[in-house]
């Protein structure tokens, strides 16, 4: 995922690739969510904290989530989720 995106009326918190969905839907005509199929955004908003997190994964395919400390651990290092975003909290030596 490069874009994350959800539409505009969406109540979940999945988000779905940008250049994915233009593409499939495109061909298909359809312009529905691929989450939730009912729903026909019209208006797509990147998902700000989901873009961070692709960010600080930097191509990494796996994180481990500690939901009790909010900690989210790539192989490159350590993040704390702030209401902030995600703060830097070590990184692996």
């Amino acid at each position: 995922m490069k874009t994350p995106v959800k539409g505009q009326w969406c109540d979940h918190y999945e988000c779905f690739d940008l250049n994915t969905y233009i593409e499939s839907n495109h061909k298909a005509q359809v312009w529905r969510c691929p989450v939730c199929p009912q729903d026909k955004p019209v208006n797509l908003f990147r998902d700000e904290f989901m873009q961070e997190l692709i960010d600080a994964a930097k191509g990494e395919t796996e994180a481990e989530i500690d939901y009790e400390t909010l900690e989210v651990k790539f192989k490159h290092g350590v993040f704390n989720l702030t209401p902030d975003g995600l703060q830097a909290k070590e990184k692996p030596v």
